[in-house]
C-alpha cells in the first residue's frame, strides 16, 4: 500500500464541512478475476482525478500496487479490512536534503536571549555536511525516507549537492555520494529523482568557503 495510498483519519477530513464532488458512479475496476491473490480495503471514499469515489474497495498485489478499484465488492470470501476513513494518491517531495535530516530536532528550539537565524543554522550544517561519511549519509537518508513513506509519501526529488569526501576531494566513484542516496530510496521502499546540483560559488559573487568544500565542483564534469 505504501507505493500507492495514503491512509487519513476520518476524524481530520470531517473537520471540513466542505462538500466533497462526486465521481462517477460506476468507475472502471482494475481487477484480475474477482480478487484472487490480492489484499483488499474499504474506504469511506477514495480520491480521483474525476472527484471522489464514495464506499471504495481496493485491492492491491504483493508490490502494493492497485489491481481493483471499485464500488463493488469482492468475491465472497475474500477478507476485507475496513478503514475508517479515506483514501488518496500518494504525495510527491519535490524538494529534499536528505543528509539534513541527521539534524533533526537540533534547531527547533529558540530559547529566549539567543542570536540565532538563518545563517547560524547554515554553519551548523555545514557542520553537520562535514562530519557524515558515506555509510552515515546512506543511513541518515534511508531514515528520512522512511519517515515520508510512513506519513504517504512515494517519490522523492533529492536536490543532491553532498558530492566530496570530507577533504573536498573527489571520491574514487564520482557519483558515490549520489548513488548512496538512490540506494537509502530502495531501502525506504520511495522511488527517487536524484538532482546533482552544480555548487562553485559561497554566494553572489563570492568565492567558496573552506567549510563547503564537500559540495563544489570546478567544472560540471
Amino acid at each position: 500500500m505504501k507505493e500507492v495510498l495514503n491512509k487519513i483519519s476520518y476524524e481530520a477530513l470531517a473537520s471540513n464541512p466542505s462538500p466533497r464532488p462526486r465521481a462517477s458512479a460506476t468507475p472502471l475496476p482494475r481487477e484480475r478475476g474477482r480478487g484472487e491473490g490480492l489484499k483488499f480495503y474499504y474506504f469511506n471514499a477514495l480520491l480521483q482525478k474525476e472527484g471522489w469515489l464514495e464506499s471504495a474497495y481496493v485491492g492491491v498485489d504483493a508490490n502494493g500496487l492497485i489491481q481493483y478499484l471499485s464500488t463493488e465488492t469482492p468475491q465472497l470470501g475474500i477478507a476485507v479490512e475496513s478503514v475508517a476513513g479515506f483514501a488518496l494518491p500518494g504525495f510527491q517531495n519535490a524538494h529534499s536534503h536528505a543528509f539534513q535530516y541527521a539534524m533533526a530536532g537540533l534547531a527547533e528550539n529558540h530559547p529566549v536571549g539567543i542570536d540565532d537565524d538563518f545563517w547560524t543554522w547554515r554553519e551548523a550544517m555545514y557542520q553537520c555536511a562535514l562530519a557524515l561519511d558515506p555509510d552515515q549519509a546512506q543511513a541518515v537518508a534511508a531514515m528520512a525516507y522512511a519517515e515520508m513513506v510512513r506519513v504517504g509519501y512515494t517519490h522523492v526529488a533529492e536536490f543532491h549537492y553532498l558530492h566530496h569526501d570530507k577533504e573536498g576531494k573527489p571520491y574514487a566513484q564520482l557519483a558515490e555520494m549520489g548513488l548512496r542516496m538512490t540506494e537509502a530510496a530502495k531501502q525506504a521502499g520511495i522511488k527517487i529523482t536524484l538532482i546533482p546540483v552544480f555548487y562553485q560559488k559561497g554566494g553572489f559573487g563570492l568565492d567558496p568557503q573552506p567549510r563547503q568544500r564537500r559540495f563544489i565542483s570546478n567544472t560540471v564534469d
